[in-house]
């Protein structure tokens, strides 16, 4: 994200804006790994990851993000966007039903062999809703969970169930992490999930649950459509505080161009998105699907390449941790 600050018409000393990027980069490092550390300490079943607030890592464009998404970009990508998340779908009915009642995009993040989750994903799917996988993974804290994706798999026990994820949930597009402070942080389970996805066409979201998380550089070397998400709305379960969040959401996306948020289909977090939605529009930036958000981070990133660095082909991420 940082290159498409350098589009500005007010350009910079060369030695002034290489000063910018290094410290802008060596900011957001410092602010993952300080975020990631307090998300993997709250990390529970029931519970959302702790507070996350800073810009993702600067995206990669390739083939296969430009040809899966391509089609159903927006008309006018240049608009600042926001995509929500709503995790931990599935256990309540209810709950999937009111968030349908918002008339927003938000994009429902439904977990596999939960008792309402096929219903939840029908009803997404009629309501024109994007629907993802919010696939149990193996925690850093020995908990009780749902059938999971773990570490003592082996290849073809993780691609199995993997699957059987993906087909307990209709018509999901991509996939994020529930849990997964310990498995996202494997380099072999990680490629051979993101292998999986690819087969499907599917996008995979990091929900960012350890510093330490090596799932996007592991989607970027299947040429697999990723992104991280930017924040979380409502580890603090208040009105103000998640209005609070919400706004730090909006401010991402109106200095970077796209953001992503996850919350939680808690009854503060229904109040604030009823309230706060309808007023983006005025602030002049877009509710999307994630789909939409990947698609135009895609198009920003390699307008950026074009316009700033014509010989570099790929933008790669920070490391982690």
């Amino acid at each position: 994200m940082y290159a498409l600050a350098l589009v500005s018409p007010h350009r910079r000393h060369p030695f002034t804006t290489k000063l910018a990027l290094v410290g802008g980069a060596v900011a957001t490092a410092l602010c993952w790994t300080f975020s990631c550390i307090a998300a993997e300490q709250f990390e529970k079943p029931s519970e959302p990851p702790s507070l996350y607030s800073c810009p993702t890592p600067p995206h990669s464009i390739n083939n296969n993000t430009t040809a899966l998404l391509h089609h159903q970009l927006p008309a006018d990508t240049r608009e600042p966007m926001v995509a929500i998340i709503i995790d931990d779908l599935g256990y309540q009915l209810s709950a999937g039903k009111q968030l349908l009642a918002l008339d927003a995009p938000l994009t429902l993040a439904i977990i596999p062999f939960t008792p309402h989750g096929k219903t939840l994903a029908e009803l997404a799917h009629q309501h024109h809703r994007e629907v993802m996988v919010h696939a149990p993974m193996e925690t850093l804290s020995n908990r009780s969970w749902e059938p999971a994706l773990h570490e003592a798999m082996n290849q073809q026990q993780l691609e199995s169930l993997s699957l059987k994820m993906l087909s307990a949930v209709p018509y999901a597009r991509g996939m994020n992490n529930h849990g997964g402070s310990l498995l996202t942080q494997r380099h072999e389970h990680m490629g051979w999930l993101m292998a999986v996805l690819a087969e499907q066409q599917l996008y995979f979201v990091d929900s960012r649950t350890t510093p330490n998380t090596v799932a996007g550089e592991m989607a970027l070397r299947q040429e697999l459509p990723e992104q991280s998400r930017d924040i979380f709305l409502d580890n603090i379960r208040t009105v103000d505080a998640i209005r609070k969040q919400l706004h730090k959401l909006e401010a991402i996306a109106l200095k970077h161009g796209t953001a992503i948020a996850i919350g939680h289909p808690y009854p503060e977090t229904l109040k604030v998105l009823q309230e706060e939605l309808p007023q983006l529009k005025t602030k002049g930036i877009q509710l999307r699907s994630v789909s939409d958000v990947i698609g135009a981070t895609a198009k920003r990133t390699k307008f950026a390449q074009k316009t700033i660095q014509p010989t570099q082909t790929t933008t790669h991420r920070q490391p982690k941790g």
